[in-house]
């Protein structure tokens, strides 16, 4: 064992990158939805911003949330060696939140179902 591992106590077993990468992405996703959301709700920022970073935190914590949470989960199960390796708690967080992400996602989609496509209120009826 080298000098560097022993005084780090890393080894080639260390954690995930992919787990660790899902955890952050799926966490991270969720707090830019959370403030988009209230940043366009309470006029921190435009109602442009608010949704792109709305938008840009379901991305970021569903689908790469998601995605990187099930190749850290195979990256992280057990092996022949023994015990699973460090982070596929965190793989199991990034699967978590991204699906939930995704799923909140897909329910604010369809909510709209039933309403025409074009909701434009400045149009006289009579015209």
């Amino acid at each position: 064992m080298s000098a560097a591992v022993a005084a780090t106590g890393n080894s080639a077993r260390g954690r995930s990158v992919s787990a660790t990468a899902a955890g952050v992405a799926a966490l991270g996703g969720g707090v830019l939805v959370v403030l988009g959301a209230a940043g366009a709700h309470f006029r921190w920022l435009s109602p442009f911003g608010g949704f792109s970073l709305f938008l840009l935190g379901f991305f970021l914590g569903g689908v790469l949330g998601l995605g990187a949470g099930l190749l850290g989960l195979a990256r992280t199960r057990a092996t022949a060696e023994g015990a699973p390796r460090p982070g596929r708690r965190l793989a199991w967080i990034g699967v978590a939140l991204g699906a939930a992400l995704l799923v909140c996602l897909a329910l604010l989609a369809t909510s709209g179902d039933g309403a025409p496509r074009i909701h434009d209120i400045t149009t006289a009826p009579d015209d």
